[in-house]
C-alpha cells in the first residue's frame, strides 16, 4: 500500500464564517473535495467549539446533522465523524443515524467511534460524564450494538449500560461497504487477533501542503504503509483552499 488517498477534515467551522454564511461555505467546501478527487470529508464531533481554536462561544455545528447536509451537496466522497464520541448518543440511534446517512448518501457513511473527553461540553449541556473506565465500557458495548444492529439479528441486547428490547435497523446500511467497515471496525478495537492487513492506515495533522517539505514528508509516511493523509483547512476561504489542494498536492500525492 501507498498514500495515494486525501482526506480533508474540518474543524474550525469558525472559519467558515457567521451563521449566514455558514451552509453555503460548508457545502462549497464539501463540492470542491468531491469534485477535486478527495477520498474522505470529515468533521468533528463537538457541541462547543474547541478553545484551541477559538472560544466555546464561537460557532460548532452538530456532526450528523451536517454530515446529512454535505450528503447531499456531494456524491463520491466518504463522510464520518472523526470521531463520534460513545456518550453523546444512546448506540442503538448511533447506530440508527450512520445508517441513514449511509443508506441517503449511497453507501458513503463511515462510523468512527471513541470514548469521548470533552467533560465541558456535558456538563455544559447536561448530559452525563462518567469515569474513563466507564465510557470505555460504554465504547465496547457501543461497537457490540451496532454490529449487531448491522446483522440479521433482530434480538434484544442485554448489556451492563444499554438493554435494546429489539435492533430492528431497516433498511440496512450498504451491503457492500458495511461488512468491511465492520472489520476495520472491530479489530481496532479488540486487543488480540488483530490483522493489520485489514486495518486502513490514516494520519491527520495541520501541515501545509504548498509547503516544500511536505511531499517528502508524506513520503516517509508512506514507506510506513500510510494510505491517507487528512488535511485540516485553517483559512477564510476553505473551498479555495481545497480546490487549490486538489488541482496542485493531490496529483503528485497519488504518485508516491
Amino acid at each position: 500500500m501507498s498514500l495515494t488517498r486525501l482526506g480533508i477534515h474540518v474543524a474550525n467551522v469558525t472559519l467558515l464564517g457567521g451563521p449566514e454564511a455558514l451552509g453555503p461555505m460548508l457545502a462549497a467546501t464539501a463540492r470542491a473535495a468531491d469534485e477535486g478527487g478527495v477520498t474522505t470529508l470529515s468533521l468533528m464531533d463537538h457541541w462547543f467549539q474547541m478553545e484551541a481554536f477559538a472560544t466555546s462561544q464561537d460557532p460548532m455545528l452538530e456532526g450528523y446533522t451536517s454530515l446529512g447536509f454535505v450528503a447531499a451537496q456531494t456524491q463520491r466522497v466518504q463522510l464520518g465523524l472523526l470521531v463520534s464520541g460513545v456518550t453523546y448518543r444512546y448506540p442503538g440511534l448511533l447506530a440508527k443515524t450512520v445508517t441513514t446517512l449511509d443508506v441517503l448518501s449511497g453507501g458513503r457513511a463511515l462510523l468512527g467511534i471513541g470514548a469521548a473527553w470533552c467533560e465541558r461540553e456535558h456538563l455544559g449541556l447536561g448530559v452525563p460524564f462518567p469515569s474513563v473506565a466507564e465510557r470505555f465500557e460504554r465504547l465496547e458495548e457501543a461497537l457490540q450494538v451496532c454490529k449487531q444492529m448491522w446483522s440479521s439479528d433482530e434480538g434484544p441486547y442485554d448489556g451492563k449500560h444499554y438493554q435494546l428490547a429489539e435492533t430492528i435497523c431497516s433498511p440496512a446500511p450498504d451491503p457492500e461497504t458495511v461488512a468491511h467497515k465492520l472489520d476495520v471496525l472491530a479489530r481496532h478495537c479488540a486487543d488480540v487477533g488483530r490483522d493489520p492487513a485489514t486495518v486502513e492506515k490514516t494520519i491527520i495533522g495541520q501541515w501545509d501542503p504548498f509547503d516544500p517539505g511536505f511531499l517528502p514528508a508524506m513520503q516517509a509516511y508512506s514507506a510506513l504503509g500510510v494510505e491517507q493523509v487528512a488535511l485540516t483547512p485553517m483559512t477564510e476561504d476553505p473551498a479555495g483552499w481545497v480546490t487549490q489542494v486538489c488541482e496542485q498536492v493531490l496529483p503528485p500525492l497519488a504518485e508516491l
